[in-house]
């Protein structure tokens, strides 16, 4: 392939394997992006809310039962006196207050006589969870005009789907004075309801919550702490509650107020005394200020608690039961039990005025019986994985192992069974027989349940166990897109691999046919020698017309016939005409012709036509003609710079769309490879142009 077909080849070359490594490689980007999304996003847990998690809070409540109508009163004469009923429902999704104000009062004096019904109407409001600062009977206008600020009416812990029965009573009150004059009188007026989570009522007051396992309880407290009203706390199933008494301090033992009260099941036992056993489990009450900050609430007057047992838990040498408090360093202290407080069978009560752990604990004499003790709950679901470490899937609960230590805390050997129940259903039992302090560990394996949520119980301790498969389906979308993106890749290098090995095979299929050329020229060159041809140089370049060339020359000699080609091709006095020729003549190739050389076997032939009145007397010999094509090659070499260049500096540049063909035209690139590596001109390329412009100095 000639040098400058190959040069702009290579270029072409160059500008595809750079497109494709730019495809390549965003491709590649693209799909390192997708595979690092999917490797952080397999390693953090999905967090899935829950319908309540995810659910806008809503406060909404309505009117039930037709009780939105007006109710109006008429007739009414002094000492009457009557009652109305408004049933509320909240109808939300989260707990919260109701307000009650009054708005849009009118009033009518018909007879003018300045006695106006508002004074005599007095009214009064009651309902569960009633707050209010308001002294009730009173004149309409003396009840709150508006939701929070001044006086205030509000129905605390409306909790969600609760329906709350709102009485309103009201009286013409008789004072044998002017309220006759108002008889003819008119009186309107609109009641508001109003849910929400709102703010305290007024500046300086706060909020109370008291939180019974789980379920929240809120409270008014004044400037000082202290509550406005009696507060009582349960949670959902009635088996704990709180009461705390209107009026108590609840700050803590610096001083600050305490708006969170947390009552707890702790997990764990504590030890108890000789001929004692705690009944159920351990209750933990807490207390936080307005920051959150754990705090030890002091109640000045002591609040009610009372706590649900299971009388089968007893021991049956029980002498005594009830309630006690553990405080850190010391051991388990009764709480006093209210004078006027019920026993009830299944209930325990006591006084506390502190944070604390609180129990049950029942009394008898160790002596007389053998009592076993239930503790260390254990509840192990077996956990089986598919490809560990990377887990794709594993299974929970196929295997579960619940084991429970029993104690014999009596004085003498007894024996006992102990029943395994499954959400209530018994599903195994076993007998131990234990010696006096004796303890130990009952194991009960279950296999065969289905997936779900279990509530398990062995000798009144109760867990629960999640039986469930778990898939990592984000590992699984991971490796499956890396597989798709190793498949993507290899397609992809497979195709590119075979157009890099059909190129190569069209270069070495270019390079096979130059060498086979080369061949060929040397052949040519070694039969030329062995038949001692000489050569006679003609041209079939047409002249410019505006020039006559010069009278044919006889050469004895190549400096001679490179003269003569000299004087033939170019002249002093028109050498930029003579550069734009040969420019032009790029296409126009130089014969050369052999004649057999001269010697005695071969006589001369006749000599030629002379145009100086010489003839050729003398052959030139083979390697004379081969020094002649050199130099002539060199010349034309010459010119043709010195013609790319003149033409780059006029045009400030040179632009090829393809190689030309023909010998000038290899002589033509042979001349730009050569200006590009002397330095004189630099080559860009462009899609499938190349553009040369001149070197700055």
């Amino acid at each position: 392939m000639p040098k400058a077909q190959a040069g702009i080849g290579r270029s072409e070359e160059i500008g595809r394997q750079r497109s494709a490594k730019r495809i390549t490689t965003a491709l590649a980007r693209t799909a390192l992006a997708v595979v690092l999304l999917l490797l952080v996003t397999s390693f953090v847990p999905l967090s899935v809310p829950s319908a309540e998690a995810a659910a806008v809070p809503v406060f909404d409540l309505e009117l039930n039962g037709g009780y939105d109508a007006p109710f109006a009163l008429e007739n009414l004469k002094p000492g009457d006196m009557g009652s109305k009923n408004v049933m509320l429902r909240n109808i939300g999704n989260v707990d919260g207050q109701i307000a009650i104000w009054i708005s849009n009062i009118q009033e009518v004096d018909f007879a003018g006589d300045g006695a106006l019904l508002d004074d005599y109407l007095l009214f009064e409001v009651s309902c569960a969870d009633l707050s209010t600062d308001i002294r009730m009977p009173c004149p309409i206008r003396s009840l709150p005009d508006a939701p929070v600020g001044g006086s205030y009416i509000w129905v605390l812990n409306v909790r969600v789907g609760q329906t709350i029965q709102i009485n309103w009573f009201w009286e013409f009150v008789e004072n044998y004075q002017s309220q006759n004059m108002a008889q003819g009188d008119s009186l309107s007026f609109d009641i508001n309801y109003l849910l929400g989570d709102m703010p305290p009522p007024h500046l300086g007051m706060s909020w109370l919550e008291v939180d019974v396992l789980g379920r929240i309880t809120t409270a008014l407290l004044d400037t000082d702490g202290r509550t406005l009203g009696q507060v009582v706390a349960s949670d959902e199933a009635r088996s704990a509650s709180l009461t705390i008494p209107e009026g108590a301090s609840c700050v803590s033992e610096d001083n600050k107020i305490v708006n969170r009260i947390v009552i707890s099941e702790e997990e764990g036992t504590l030890p108890v005394d000789t001929g004692q056993a705690l009944i159920g489990p351990i209750y933990s009450m807490a207390a936080f200020n307005s920051l959150e900050e754990p705090a030890q609430v002091f109640l000045d007057k002591s609040a009610s608690l009372r706590i649900n047992y299971d009388p089968a838990l007893l021991p049956s040498i029980t002498e005594t039961i009830g309630l006690y408090m553990h405080l850190e360093g010391s051991s388990w202290t009764p709480l006093i039990i209210a004078a006027d407080s019920p026993s009830h069978i299944g209930q325990c009560e006591g006084l506390i005025y502190r944070s604390g752990e609180v129990g049950i604990i029942a009394t008898f004499d160790p002596r007389e019986s053998a009592y076993f003790l239930p503790s260390d709950l254990n509840i192990d679901p077996s956990k089986q994985v598919w490809w560990d470490p990377i887990i794709f899937a594993s299974r929970v609960g196929k295997v579960v192992k619940v084991t429970v230590v029993l104690t014999n805390i009596g004085g003498v050997a007894g024996e006992k069974n102990v029943t395994l129940t499954i959400n209530g259903h018994e599903v195994g039992t076993e007998e131990v027989a234990l010696g006096p302090l004796e303890s130990k560990e009952v194991t009960f394996d279950l296999t065969g349940l289905d997936e779900g949520d279990y509530e398990i119980e062995v000798s009144g301790l109760s867990g629960h166990v999640v039986v469930a498969t778990q898939v990592n389906w984000w590992l699984i979308l991971t490796i499956s897109c890396l597989a798709m993106a190793a498949v993507v890749a290899f397609v992809f290098n497979t195709r590119r691999w075979d157009e890099m090995k059909r190129r190569i095979d069209m270069l070495q299929s270019n390079v096979n046919n130059v060498e086979s050329k080369l061949s060929e020229s040397e052949m040519a060159l070694a039969a030329m020698a062995g038949s001692q041809k000489a050569v006679i140089v003609t041209s079939t370049r047409p002249k410019p017309e505006a020039k006559t060339a010069p009278a044919p020359k006889s050469a004895h000699s190549v400096d001679e016939m490179l003269a003569a080609y000299v004087d033939s091709s170019r002249s002093k006095d028109a050498q930029k005409e003579d550069e734009f020729w040969i420019g032009d003549s790029f296409n126009q190739v130089d014969q050369v012709e052999t004649v057999p050389k001269l010697s005695p076997m071969n006589p001369p032939a006749p000599p030629a036509p002379k145009s100086n009145g010489k003839s050729l007397e003398e052959a030139i010999t083979i390697d004379d003609s081969i020094q002649f094509e050199e130099e002539v090659e060199t010349h034309q070499l010459k010119v043709a710079k010195e013609f790319i260049l003149s033409r780059i500096r006029s045009q400030g540049q040179l632009v090829i769309d393809e190689a030309p063909s023909g010998q000038n035209g290899l002589i033509a690139m042979s001349a730009l490879s050569q200006l590009v590596e002397e330095g004189q001109v630099r080559s860009i390329q462009q899609k499938r142009q190349t553009i040369y412009k001149m070197n700055e100095p």
